[in-house]
């Protein structure tokens, strides 16, 4: 009923709403559906988490094992395989060859072995596993067949102030081959969370390969690199471009970082010696091949002058270390980075050393 006055006079016994200035009439609140929660019991919550957790664990273990082969990560490919073909070495070995990625295509074991017979093994990897690495490759090659007569070291001039990296670590096959003797590295708390993820959990540590390859299902399952069966990695491709941008960045980080040694990579200098004396092994170490625009900078050489020198207080300090105090440049057509040779020059840098170790 609506009085004169234009007022609402009487209100149904119902809800109401407004909408835009419009009422409208809702269903009592007695028929509004109710939520009801079910009781959960404790064996249903642990199966619920024990589920998922096995889910994850799957997930990461097939995506470990695609990775494993196909990763686009040439240093988390490269740390795994070198240290499989260690494990696969069932002969004695004449040269075994240590270093970081400019060392794993500069030395061409083929063209070593024709210049001074025997057998030689490739083992380098990359610069951010320090000179460690190659101190744990050589215990740990000691150890099942024998230390080699001689042990070749090869490493850029920007890795000696470098710390370890928990990520890398991480993706050595051989978990705690790191913790052992005088090269131990002890990592904090957040820096084993960080390596334990490296290592068990590929789809959190290495989500970007993951997403490179599924961007590119047509190479999906394709190998992205090759060793030859002594670990030598064969490349072709000179990249005139990124040789002189890679000249052009090591010339701007000189001008912060003077030449030092970590603590890490000192321990590794100290324990070369100390394994050269108990196995009686040669130790022969050099720098890697360098674009010769980059020798040829008065900034470079100021920097490389204190390391030079540290080194031959090195070779000094015991007749089996021996520092090989030379640079081998080459034209940025020879390259694909700064210090990473092609395979033709790689020839050559392999043949002046076996040259000089003869």
């Amino acid at each position: 009923m609506v009085n004169s006055d234009n007022v609402i006079a009487e209100v149904p016994h119902r809800d109401q709403a407004a909408i835009g200035g419009i009422g409208i009439d809702q269903p009592p609140l007695e028929t509004l559906p109710r939520e009801i929660i079910r009781s959960v019991s404790w064996s249903q919550v642990a199966w619920t988490i024990a589920a998922t957790l096995f889910v994850l664990g799957a997930l990461n273990f097939l995506a470990g094992a695609y990775l494993s082969r196909y990763t686009s990560n040439q240093g988390y490919w490269l740390i795994k395989h070198k240290w499989e073909l260690l494990e696969r070495v069932d002969h004695p070995i004449d040269w075994l060859i240590i270093g970081d990625s400019s060392c794993n295509q500069g030395i061409d074991t083929e063209t070593w072995d024709r210049a001074l017979g025997g057998r030689s093994l490739n083992l380098c990897t990359i610069g951010d596993l320090l000179l460690l690495n190659g101190v744990w490759m050589l215990a740990a090659l000691s150890e099942r067949i024998g230390s080699p007569p001689n042990v070749l070291v090869v490493h850029v001039h920007d890795m000696w102030h470098r710390r370890p990296t928990p990520e890398l670590l991480g993706r050595i096959p051989v978990r705690g081959v790191w913790g052992k003797g005088n090269t131990s590295v002890v990592l904090t708390l957040s820096e084993t969370a960080r390596e334990l993820l490296s290592r068990y959990a590929p789809l959190v540590s290495q989500s970007s390969a993951l997403r490179n390859s599924l961007r590119n299902p047509s190479t999906l399952f394709e190998t992205k690199f090759v060793l030859g069966d002594n670990g030598y990695m064969r490349e072709v491709e000179a990249n005139p471009q990124t040789v002189e941008r890679d000249a052009a960045a090591h010339l701007r980080a000189l001008e912060t970082q003077a030449f030092n040694i970590s603590a890490e990579n000192r321990a590794a200098l100290e324990e070369l010696g100390a394994l050269a004396d108990a196995h009686e092994v040669d130790i022969y170490l050099t720098s890697a091949p360098i674009f010769e625009g980059l020798l040829a900078s008065p900034a470079f050489r100021e920097h490389v002058a204190p390391m030079q020198a540290e080194f031959r207080v090195w070779d000094a300090s015991n007749p089996r270390l021996h520092y090989i105090d030379e640079f081998q440049a080459f034209p940025k057509e020879s390259m694909q980075n700064a210090d990473h040779l092609i395979h033709d020059a790689a020839q050559v840098y392999t043949r002046r050393l076996a040259e000089i170790v003869r």
